[in-house]
């Protein structure tokens, strides 16, 4: 066998493992990082829950400061606040408040489930990142194997299997061997 096919053989061994090991610790890093980024996300989760906590206690707070100065407001006229319109505006006063802390609620809820959507893309992703670097990993096997077959099959004729002039054994190197070239005697 030719020095120069099998050292192109074990050049195109190693690039093909190079490209094995870079494909493995690309597919490691791109794992750590969706990683992160998956617990950012619910951190962001967790935080959406806690703003929607603390605008519905603000929210409860201002409903107790309304109509506390509604009840002050009726009672310094002579008003009886627990009946007719100071009562009504009072109801409507806590109804509206009521209304403004669910929509506070939905709107944490909202957030809170967009993160989970969009963990559950990364996921997602990143399981389609894997399959591709298999195929890919898969690929570079047997395009390697394949020209590794091809430098190391069997030569039949002047030139090769087919007759022509094709193949790592050919030109110049097979008239070096056949004329038992030793450099240039320098």
């Amino acid at each position: 066998m030719d020095p120069l096919t099998i050292a192109s053989a074990a050049f195109k061994g190693a690039g093909a493992l190079m490209s094995l090991f870079g494909a493995g610790a690309q597919n490691r890093a791109a794992r750590r990082v969706t990683r992160q980024q998956q617990a950012t996300l619910r951190d962001n989760a967790d935080m959406a829950m806690m703003r929607s906590t603390f605008e519905q206690n603000r929210i409860d707070d201002q409903i107790d400061a309304t109509t506390g100065a509604q009840v002050n407001y009726f009672a310094g006229g002579n008003l009886d606040p627990a009946s007719g319109s100071p009562a009504v505006l009072q109801a409507m006063t806590t109804a509206q408040g009521e209304t403004d802390k669910m929509l506070a609620a939905a709107r944490g809820a909202q957030e809170r489930a967009d993160a989970f959507q969009q963990i559950s893309d990364l996921e997602s992703g990143l399981g389609a990142q894997s399959r591709a670097m298999s195929w890919g990993i898969g690929t570079t096997l047997l395009g390697t194997a394949g020209d590794l077959a091809q430098m190391f099959r069997p030569k039949t004729g002047a030139y090769g299997a087919s007759g022509g002039s094709s193949g790592p054994d050919n030109s110049f190197a097979r008239a070096r061997r056949i004329n038992n070239f030793q450099g240039w005697g320098v």
